[in-house]
């Protein structure tokens, strides 16, 4: 199963889009769980200002 990440502005533009395989895990609540995490992952490791504005 897989995993995508997109985080949009206020308008709707695309700040950043990813998408990672995530093997050996068929939960989809597993799934999005981890789809969350990697989305605050990327806002941390960019200042947080994406996802906290």
């Amino acid at each position: 199963m897989g995993v995508g990440v997109v985080i949009r502005d206020h308008n709707g533009d695309c700040l950043y889009a990813c998408s990672e395989l995530v093997p050996g895990i068929m939960m989809p609540e597993t799934i999005e769980a981890i789809a969350i995490q990697r989305a605050l992952s990327i806002d941390w490791e960019d200042g947080g200002q994406q996802l906290m504005s």
